[in-house]
């Protein structure tokens, strides 16, 4: 089964994953992520889970980039309203 998750915190030692399907949080050891990229908070990743365990992790470029797109107009919204109230 393939699942999406986002990095919802990470340490030196652990990685906090959100699942999107279920909002289940789950807990990782830092060294199952695949050491092609640096990883930051925020980003999405494509899990492979096999028998209750994940089998792959691989980072979701483009649902990475969407959701900050996504993010960066509702920013840019709220500041334009921010702007346009008067004092």
């Amino acid at each position: 089964m393939k699942i999406k998750a986002v990095i919802e915190e990470l340490t030196i030692e652990k990685v906090t994953l959100l699942t999107e399907s279920d909002e289940e949080e789950m807990v990782i050891s830092r060294e199952k992520l695949p050491n092609d990229r640096k990883y930051r908070e925020g980003d999405w990743l494509q899990l492979e889970i096999v028998d209750n365990k994940i089998r792959e992790i691989v980072f979701d470029e483009a649902e990475t980039v969407a959701v900050r797109k996504r993010i960066e107009r509702k920013m840019e919204k709220l500041r334009s309203r921010m702007r346009k109230r008067p004092e």
